[in-house]
């Protein structure tokens, strides 16, 4: 099975001329215990290019999260262009509801 990187968004630093990976954005939402909703599929498809970048500098920038109980019940995820209008490629995920594991869900006080 391919080992798959997750990276996260690029960002002009201070100072920079060129955009370079900034993986803080990736790392705060890992730290929060988000979960990057493309490694699932791409692991259980074994398709590593889910996971490949999307912007300059090697990153990936067009991704979405989920907390615990969501991450699981993604079946299928897909980026696709949007050369027209912006840089960016959009997301499309589909989610089976009934595979949500209500037992993670936060509840708010």
């Amino acid at each position: 099975m391919t080992r798959l990187t997750i990276t996260s968004v690029n960002a002009y630093r201070s100072g920079a001329t060129v955009p370079t990976q900034d993986r803080a954005v990736g790392r705060t939402l890992e730290r929060e215990d988000l979960v990057d909703i493309a490694a699932e599929p791409a692991r259980r498809d074994d398709d590593p290019d889910l996971c490949a970048p999307t912007g300059h500098g090697g990153a990936r920038v067009d991704q979405s999260w989920a907390n615990h109980a969501v991450a699981p019940a993604v079946q299928r995820y897909a980026t696709f262009g949007t050369v027209r209008w912006t840089d960016h490629h959009g997301v499309v995920c589909r989610t089976d509801t009934d595979a949500i594991d209500r037992s993670e869900i936060m509840v708010w006080a």
